[in-house]
Order: structure tokens, then C-alpha cells, then sequence
């Protein structure tokens, strides 16, 4: 979760990104990422009625692999988003599908 869109933090330029990367890419090459991800931006609620415009904090995703919810909480501690202030991690275990 950030107070800034994933687009705001987009509009810097080419030099500010590549400066901004080196933290994240040095977190994805210390741990486990199954997929670094991708920034989020606008998002839709979409009901059986239609869909509206949603706000969303939710700024970019990544898929880590880790043995369980004490060692996924340890990788991120030191991920680069935590070190921009009123920003969080929030940490989803992805379930098995039955009978699958």
C-alpha cells in the first residue's frame, strides 16, 4: 500500500526510474521471486449491476515462495517500498485448489 499512485511514481524520468530500480532489483536477486510482478494502476469494481471506479492503495504486486508466513514476513522486512513513509506490504498466501 503507498499514498502515491504507481503512476505518479512513474513520472520521473529515465535517470530518477533507473535509480529508483537498483534497491528493487537488488531485493529480487536476494530472495526468492517466482514473479517480480508489475505496478498497478486504475482499477474497476465490476458487480452483477456493472462496475465502478475504485480506490485502491494497492500500488504493484510480486510472488515470493517461501516455506511459510514467518519467512515470507522476514523477505519483505527489508523490501525497498518499506522504506517510503505511510507505505505497507501485504503478505497473501496463495491457497492450493481442491482437486487440483
Amino acid at each position: 500500500m503507498s499514498p502515491v499512485s504507481a503512476e505518479e511514481l512513474m513520472k520521473g524520468s529515465p535517470e530518477e526510474m533507473k535509480k529508483s530500480m537498483e534497491s528493487w532489483m537488488a531485493w529480487f536477486k536476494k530472495h526468492s521471486v517466482a514473479d517480480m510482478g508489475m505496478p498497478l494502476g486504475m482499477g474497476m469494481k465490476v458487480t452483477k449491476d456493472g462496475s465502478s471506479n475504485v480506490e485502491s492503495h494497492t500500488t504493484g504486486y510480486s510472488i515470493v515462495e517461501a516455506e511459510d508466513m514467518e519467512a515470507a514476513k522476514a523477505m519483505v522486512a527489508d523490501h525497498p517500498h518499506l522504506m517510503t513513509s505511510d507505505s505497507s506490504i501485504e503478505v497473501l498466501e496463495v491457497l492450493p485448489m481442491p482437486g487440483m
